[in-house]
């Protein structure tokens, strides 16, 4: 194994501890069952509209800056191949 693969993986592994240290920091004291009849009584479709409206101008983004660097159009790779 690489210096280079090691250091990676070392910094993947403690972003995720460390993710894990702060969401347990932040939820310690939620009472899980009102959070969960709070989930519950959430109305979907607004929440749904925006996740489509963000991952839409993030599409657009993505081709306006295309067209401005005239950058060419990339091969299609497979997610876990893009993030190895």
């Amino acid at each position: 194994m690489s210096i280079r693969n090691w250091r990676h993986q070392a910094v993947v592994g403690i972003g995720f501890v460390l993710s894990a240290i702060f969401l347990w920091l932040s939820l310690r004291q939620v009472d899980g069952k009102s959070l969960g009849d709070a989930f519950a009584t959430i109305n979907y479709s607004p929440v749904l509209l925006c996740a489509g409206t963000l991952l839409l101008g993030i599409m657009l983004q993505t081709v306006r800056w295309r067209v401005f660097t005239d950058f060419p159009t990339l091969e299609y790779h497979s997610l876990p191949k893009t993030f190895a």
